[in-house]
């Protein structure tokens, strides 16, 4: 009996040292190794102080350095009070106008114009910017309604129909003509509702043109007119919450255009020529309105310097002012302001005076 107890402690005390083994080894085996350790970091350089930050931290940080105005040059001045204006070269770019309290450059605005200089104002103080010494003959002098007047050294007529009474000289293609409209003052109602397309276009607030417009042919043959001729180029166009109805073109003989024509009378040919376009529309209550437009005889507009006169430009004459205008009228002050060759004019078709 006591053999057998002796047997069984002889083999679990074998059994647990082969457990033992075992688990050291599986642990040995199945453990993965250690990585390398990373090398240390290397320590930053010595840092400089900073002064700015370093007086921050003892309040003696003093405002900083007020800005100097020292590219901004006086190319025109226009001194009229309240409404006074300069025009400015910033940085060499091409000129431009700016108006009392218009920032000139970040933190500088013009502040005052006067006849020979005009002054800006930035958190360093003020400055005078002085206008380049010019003859006293040189330039034009122009006239102003409220009183006062400004010289300058280019001058734009654009006056449509008035330009001729500014500039007797200008060429003979350039005239006027009277044009009429029906002026309505709100969108047009029937009842009962019309049937007609054109009514529909009308309400609808659509711009409706002629498909051939008669106007052209008659500003070509205005030169040789012995008599007054007039025409209609039925259509209509929307003009705020009303309606315009139109149009009546009268050509008289002449550079002249002479006193307005007989409102009934352009009244009544306006809503012939209306009735054949449709009755319902030709029919509408509303005043009748006319005034002189200009126009060129041979289609191109007036664009361009004045021969014989320095400074003096005319953008006038245009057949179609709503395409024409905004090509012509940016590339027009670039010839002026010197950043455009004047050649770019004639090579859009528009001849020189």
């Amino acid at each position: 009996m006591s053999s057998k107890l002796a047997s069984s402690l002889i083999h679990l005390t074998l059994f647990a040292a082969v457990c033992a083994i075992a688990a050291y080894w599986g642990v040995r085996i199945l453990t993965p190794q250690p990585t390398a350790a990373p090398p240390p970091l290397a320590a930053p350089p010595p840092r400089e102080p900073d002064p700015v930050l370093a007086a921050r931290m003892f309040g003696q940080v003093q405002q900083a350095a007020a800005r100097t105005v020292s590219n901004i040059q006086v190319a025109g001045l226009f001194a009229a009070g309240k409404d006074s204006s300069a025009v400015l070269v910033v940085d060499g770019k091409p000129p431009r106008v700016f108006v009392l309290g218009q920032e000139v450059t970040p933190g500088t605005r013009l502040v005052d114009v006067t006849g020979d200089h005009a002054v800006v104002e930035s958190s360093g103080g003020r400055m005078e910017l002085r206008a380049p010494p010019r003859p006293v003959a040189a330039g034009w002098r122009l006239l102003l309604e409220p009183g006062g007047s400004f010289v300058t050294d280019q001058v734009v007529l654009a006056a449509g129909a008035g330009c001729r009474a500014l500039a007797p000289d200008l060429p003979e293609r350039h005239r006027a003509s009277w044009a009429g409209v029906l002026a309505l003052p709100v969108r047009p109602t029937l009842s009962p509702p019309s049937t007609s397309p054109w009514w529909r276009h009308a309400v609808g607030r659509r711009i409706v043109q002629p498909r051939h417009w008669q106007r052209p042919g008659l500003e070509r043959a205005a030169a040789g007119l012995a008599e007054e001729r007039w025409i209609v180029d039925a259509g209509c166009a929307p003009r705020g919450e009303g309606l315009l109805l139109g149009q009546i073109t009268l050509v008289r003989p002449g550079l002249d255009t002479g006193e307005p024509p007989e409102p009934v009378a352009m009244e009544t040919r306006l809503r012939q020529g209306l009735a054949a376009l449709d009755p319902p529309l030709a029919a509408l209550p509303g005043p009748y309105r006319q005034v002189p437009v200009a126009f060129c005889t041979g289609g191109l507009p007036l664009v361009g310097p004045l021969p014989g006169a320095p400074g003096l430009w005319v953008f006038s004459g245009f057949g179609g002012a709503f395409a024409q205008v905004p090509v012509l009228a940016p590339l027009l002050a670039d010839v002026i302001a010197g950043v455009a060759d004047g050649s770019a004019l004639a090579g859009l078709g528009v001849l020189p005076g």
